[in-house]
């Protein structure tokens, strides 16, 4: 295994991405079945522009209960076959994680600061948006304070949050990004140094140079604040392709949602788990039993994936089993 990882990672580094996917999974011990519809969206997406996916694992909490979750999410991914092409950090053996990249969040911050979109805010340590706003009066009470001011508070340990300024980026954009009107100025890098969603995400997105970004769709929440960072930051935003939530019928825990090694452990063979979820997400192709990714990407190109709610139903995975076990495709 070290030696395939290894071989992969080299591979990774000599490509020149011409098209790059990023998938965001949460930092578990187990892979959800919904995180999995993503990285097997982004691969059959790529694959006819010869692109190349990029894995980054949310979290926000530099010391994990489980450190080690996203290798065994990797090796999840791997036994599918959707082994994503680009994983490793340049510095480390280990997967891109929110947590470990403060400093590249920090110099974002910077850079809108020194354009002037962006701010310290001394009185609120939270994520409340309201706690402090400049689009009432023009400027917020935290633009009263003076360096000097500011240093002595950091030294005697005083926390602090950095906010995006709307009041000033509705002076210099004016009209130019209609998802400004009705914000209020919004948190970026909390007092923990724990970076707001939206901000990671856009300032990843610049940073990976992502041209296709698949998401769950709760994403499209964060999409007001995400358009005026991209234009803030003089950024185009990457094609987004929003999965469908995904709703598990008759699950034997209704409690828990679906995870790969727990279907791994039912005994199902990867290979109907994949011919499942792309029937999921394409429920109205007719699709045929497949040996690769490439088979499944011809049969499903040029077809858009549904916008309904997905529905999981194990009974029908169980048909697929079938298929694949009495089938030499």
């Amino acid at each position: 295994m070290c030696d395939q990882t290894s071989k992969k990672r080299q591979k990774n580094k000599a490509f020149k991405h011409e098209s790059l996917s990023r998938i965001t999974i949460q930092s578990r011990s187990f892979l959800p079945v919904s995180d999995t519809l993503r990285v097997l969206l982004a691969k059959l997406t790529v694959m006819p522009r010869q692109g190349r996916v990029r894995l980054f694992v949310f979290d926000d909490d530099p010391n994990p209960v489980e450190p080690f979750a996203p290798i065994q999410q990797l090796n999840l991914l791997d036994w599918l076959g959707l082994y994503p092409d680009h994983v490793y950090d340049t510095a480390e053996n280990y997967p891109f994680m929110q947590s470990r990249r403060y400093a590249v969040y920090r110099d974002k911050f910077f850079e809108l600061y020194s354009d002037e979109y962006a701010r310290f805010c001394f009185c609120s340590v939270s994520l409340d948006h309201a706690a402090c706003d400049s689009t009432g009066h023009g400027h917020a009470d935290c633009d009263d304070i003076t360096p000097e001011q500011m240093q002595e508070h950091v030294k005697e340990g005083g926390k602090f949050v950095t906010r995006f300024n709307v009041a000033r980026a509705k002076r210099r954009m004016g009209q130019a990004t209609e998802a400004i009107n009705g914000l209020t100025d919004f948190v970026l890098i909390n007092a923990d140094r724990v970076a707001a969603p939206y901000f990671a995400h856009v300032v990843d997105a610049i940073d990976f140079g992502v041209t296709v970004d698949v998401r769950p769709a709760d994403a499209k929440l964060d999409s007001p604040y995400e358009e005026v960072l991209f234009a803030a930051l003089k950024a185009n935003r990457p094609e987004e392709i929003f999965v469908p939530e995904i709703i598990f019928s008759n699950a034997r825990d209704p409690f828990e949602e679906l995870s790969v090694d727990t279907l791994m452990e039912w005994g199902y063979l990867p290979q109907a788990i994949i011919h499942y979820l792309v029937h999921l997400l394409w429920p109205d192709v007719d699709l045929y039993p497949a040996a690769t990714l490439k088979d499944f990407a011809a049969q499903v190109e040029n077809h858009p994936i549904t916008a309904q709610p997905i529905i999981f139903e194990e009974a029908q995975l169980q048909q697929i089993q079938q298929l694949y076990i009495t089938s030499t495709y």
